[in-house]
């Protein structure tokens, strides 16, 4: 899609949600590249503030920095004071927390807390921005999830168990939404080389389990995608798995085949 269409139909603004660094950095440069000022939300200020001022050197667009906790309940009442002058015509949900672990050896607050960032919070923003959008009759939505979400991963249960509700919920509201002109993806990434990530230290995890993605390749194919369907997985090889996973075996056998690579990843650490 050309700039100007891409700006009419997906700006004047943007906010990403777990926009300081990794998927959601690049989703900020992607967009930043078409013309699209940006909302950039996330915990860590300085982060926001240095990437904030690149990109409005770099590509000549307005940021606006938001450093809140999305656990937070009073965060989306910030969210939409912040943002109640700008017109939001792209959401993008990249928040996520990962326990990685026995799902028993969590506490319940660290439960509940998967589940305010992962599956309330875009509820939340998806029903404020998307009521806006709907009035417009325009805009775009976007869910990160991962490839964890098409069936039981041991070590990352909850974790898996939210990615499953992004997808799901993407994939109704492109249906429900489609109707007034917004576009909605779930974006069900694999491994991507982000920080977060690394500094989880996996360990080598078997041939199942493809090599990270660049965080730019990923965000770059999700753009491409948004309109055309309402849920993909980001790279060749990760399509592949997918397709063996989701296709060529049992859900029993996908399951024991992700568990066994999830321990290897991770088993030592536990």
């Amino acid at each position: 899609m050309k700039k100007e269409k891409f700006k009419q139909k997906y700006g004047p603004w943007a906010l990403i949600a777990g926009g300081s660094q990794g998927i959601g950095e690049a989703f900020a440069r992607v967009l930043a590249m078409k013309g699209i000022n940006l909302v950039l939300v996330a915990r860590r200020k300085p982060l926001l503030e240095e990437l904030s001022v690149e990109i409005e050197k770099t590509y000549g667009v307005e940021v606006r920095i938001i450093s809140a906790d999305l656990a937070e309940s009073s965060t989306f009442n910030i969210l939409k004071e912040h943002t109640i002058d700008i017109e939001i015509g792209t959401l993008v949900y990249n928040a996520a927390i990962v326990p990685i672990g026995l799902f028993l050896d969590f506490n319940m607050e660290e439960h509940l807390k998967a589940i305010n960032i992962n599956c309330r919070g875009p509820a939340i923003l998806i029903d404020h921005f998307g009521k806006l959008m709907k009035k417009r009759e325009k805009g775009g939505i976007i869910l990160i999830s991962s490839m964890t979400g098409f069936q039981g991963t041991p070590l990352t249960a909850h974790y898996a168990a939210t990615k499953a509700y992004n997808i799901v919920l993407a994939e109704g509201l492109w249906y429900e939404l489609r109707a007034h002109n917004i576009d909605v993806l779930a974006c069900a990434a694999g491994a991507t080389n982000t920080p977060n990530y690394m500094a989880t230290e996996p360990d080598d995890p078997g041939f199942l389990v493809p090599k990270p993605m660049d965080p730019m390749k990923v965000a770059q194919e999700a753009i491409a995608k948004l309109g055309k369907r309402p849920s993909f997985v980001p790279g060749i090889t990760n399509k592949l798995v997918t397709f063996l996973i989701r296709r060529l075996i049992s859900r029993k056998q996908a399951i024991k085949l992700i568990g066994s690579s999830t321990d290897n990843m991770y088993g030592k650490k536990i």
